[in-house]
């Protein structure tokens, strides 16, 4: 992978306009909300989430919170 000095010299070298943007990947309440409300499920299991007690204020769904080394059977 290039590193980013080396990527910055390219830029110049070639008179180009440089954009930096960040997306931190993760959805804001409003579009889980929406997602969950398209989906209709009848249970949500938070995965991939810092706070998933916090689905519980979001959608008006049951919530299986995934506890360390127990198995979920779907």
């Amino acid at each position: 992978m290039i590193d980013y000095n080396t990527m910055q010299e390219w830029i110049r070298h070639f008179h180009l306009d440089f954009k930096q943007y960040h997306a931190s990947g993760h959805a804001p309440r409003r579009d889980l909300k929406r997602i969950v409300e398209e989906i209709d499920p009848r249970l949500v299991i938070p995965i991939h989430t810092e706070h998933p007690e916090m689905y519980r204020e979001i959608v008006d769904v049951p919530i299986l919170l995934p506890t360390q080394g127990r198995t979920i059977s779907v």
